[in-house]
């Protein structure tokens, strides 16, 4: 029986929206021995840091999260065990339960801000006998085991790939309109005038 939420080692994961968060889900599915690991986005080059990061396979989202489901569920020959939907745009989460096998957990971990709703059936839910979890990041009793894990890999996994951008502090709005602006962008961070670069 799966337990809800988390991955197993062996299973198959497909994290949708490989920005920073989506990243550290990547790894982390990884390190915790998927079997599989397939990172789903629309900008290639967060596709290549997923790469880095321990996505087994890419998949590029051309025009809408029902032909990425599709294009994923061709690929696996089936669906996935976990899909991390992170894309923080509730157009994903219909995509990301149709990318599941049936049985499979839905691991949201995107929205953490009110975009609106979608039209959900629940009969689609218990009829496949799908378990989704939300997944806000507050709760401190799983920080431990996750720092540990970090610790122990921090020389294996290429993190700093996820800050694509330094600006010093004369330059803020820039890099706030460059974090906005998603496409090559992934952690932009702002520093003292002798470390931008």
């Amino acid at each position: 029986m799966r337990r809800p939420g988390g991955y197993r080692a062996g299973d198959t994961v497909a994290v949708f929206g490989v920005g920073p968060v989506g990243l550290v889900h990547v790894a982390k599915a990884a390190l915790t021995g998927a079997g599989r690991v397939v990172g789903i986005d629309r900008f290639p080059a967060r596709l290549r840091i997923a790469e880095a990061l321990g996505a087994t396979d890419t998949v590029v989202v051309a025009d809408s999260g029902e032909r990425a489901a599709t294009d994923v569920r061709t690929l696996l020959g089936g669906g996935a065990d976990v899909v991390v939907d992170a894309t923080g745009h509730p157009s994903s989460f219909g995509p990301a339960l149709s990318l599941l096998r049936d049985g499979g957990t839905l691991l949201e971990v995107g929205a953490f801000v009110d975009l609106g709703t979608i039209p959900i059936n629940p009969a689609d839910i218990l009829g496949r006998n799908l378990t989704i979890v939300g997944v806000a990041g507050e709760d401190a009793r799983v920080y431990d085991a996750t720092l540990q894990l970090l610790a122990e890999h921090h020389d294996r996994v290429p993190f700093h790939l996820a800050v694509t951008h330094r600006f010093p502090i004369e330059q803020a709005e820039e890099a706030m309109h460059t974090a906005l602006g998603a496409g090559d962008a992934m952690k932009v961070i702002i520093v003292p005038a002798s470390e931008a670069g």
